[in-house]
This record gives structure tokens, sequence and C-alpha cells, in this order.
């Protein structure tokens, strides 16, 4: 049961990845083949890392993967991509944060 629940989560931060970099870049989300190639590269990354216990910093390997999902998807310059990949960056990392306070505080984790 707790791969089920893992691999949910799995997906719907890749799906929250995808969404923060479509606004960030201004554009509707599209179902496409880079999309759907992108979700299921970081799917298969995280849940990988998951279950063979690999080392977490793996988990560093997806941010080389959301560069170049930018930079097939959007097609923009280096500047701009470097740019929202920074925002995109902070953008998550907050919500991550946040949401992680949140959590501890409502069931008590420390």
């Amino acid at each position: 049961m707790t791969i089920v629940i893992v691999s949910i989560t799995i997906l719907l931060e890749a799906l929250s990845v995808v969404c923060c970099l479509h606004y960030l870049y201004g554009e509707k989300i599209r179902i496409d083949i880079s999309t759907l190639c992108f979700v299921a590269l970081d799917i298969v990354l995280m849940d990988s890392i998951f279950c063979s216990n690999l080392d977490l910093s793996w988990s560093l390997m997806i941010y080389p993967i959301i560069f170049f999902y930018c930079l097939i998807e959007f097609k923009c310059t280096f500047k701009s991509i470097f740019t929202n990949f920074i925002l995109y960056i902070v953008i998550i990392g907050s919500l991550q944060a946040t949401i992680m306070t949140l959590y501890g505080i409502i069931f008590n984790i420390q």
C-alpha cells in the first residue's frame, strides 16, 4: 500500500512541476509527447530512488531533465530558461517547505 501512495505522490509532484513551468512561461498546459516523456522519466527516476533505497542525491538528476524539458517544450533562449528555472526552484522549494511545515504542525511530526 505504501508504494501506491508514494507513486501517486510522485505523479502529483511531476504534474505540479509541469503546471508550474507552463505558468512561468505563460503557456497553456498541453499533453504532448515531450510532457508525457518528462512525467514518465520523473516517475521512473523517483520511484527507483524510493524502491531501491538509492542515495537521495540521485534525485538531483531531475534538474537536468527539467532543463531539457524546458528547452524542448518552450524553445526559448538559454537566458530565459535559466531565469525561469531559478524561479521554478524558488517557487517549488517554498511550496514544499510550507506544506511540510504545515504537515508537521497538523500531525505533530518533528
